[in-house]
């Protein structure tokens, strides 16, 4: 991760990055995730796997999306000298993703159940 935030300060047009660190930390995520995310997703190769997508499943992360948002996360910090605070992003899409999951669980469920009433 500390490389690929290094990489982007090296890459990263001056002008770029100022507008990129003046969004909240919210809106760098939903308004560059689409655009710098992408970026993001081709450079490492998120998900086609690379050394940074499995350094991510490392820590139980694994929707790509996931990835890039703490990255895009990750990198807005930095430019605005806040800490990064990885574990406390990683526990937050560790959790997201185990959100989502049980909410598939319980629908499955349900539609089973529905099935089941049906014969």
């Amino acid at each position: 991760m500390n490389d690929a935030l290094m990489e982007l300060d090296k890459i990263m047009e001056e002008g770029a990055k100022k507008r990129f660190q003046a969004y909240s930390e919210e809106d760098a995520r939903t308004k560059t995730h689409f655009s710098f995310g992408k970026y993001i997703n081709a450079r490492w190769s998120i998900q086609e796997g690379s050394r940074l997508t499995a350094w991510f499943q490392k820590c139980k992360i694994y929707n790509f999306d996931d990835m890039i948002d703490c990255v895009i996360t990750a990198y807005h910090r930095k430019l605005n000298d806040k800490p990064i605070q990885f574990e406390e992003l990683a526990n937050y899409y560790y959790k997201k993703q185990m959100a989502v999951t049980e909410k598939l669980k319980k629908e499955k469920e349900l539609r089973d159940s529905k099935k089941r009433k049906k014969k």
